[in-house]
């Protein structure tokens, strides 16, 4: 079954975004201070799945939420991820 890896929220004013899922999620959510970009890290708590996130600011109005999952195939008796 596919798994949830990583998601990226795109918004018009990150600021605001960073203070909105923070106070909601209670997600930890710290600047990327080595990206190029406007981006915010996304860590999931100890007890939460193994998923990633990031806040990243819109540049395009029809940018929308990205997610990105893993796949499993079972090939004969092989397994890949």
């Amino acid at each position: 079954m596919p798994k949830l890896t990583h998601f990226e929220i795109p918004a018009d004013q990150v600021d605001r975004a960073v203070k909105f899922y923070t106070k909601v999620f209670d997600w930890d959510i710290q600047k990327d201070e080595a990206s190029s970009e406007e981006y915010w890290l996304v860590t999931p708590k100890e007890d939460e799945p193994e998923v990633t996130a990031g806040i990243v600011s819109r540049l395009y109005p029809e940018d929308a939420t990205v997610n990105t999952r893993s796949e499993e195939r079972r090939v004969g008796k092989e397994c890949r991820s």
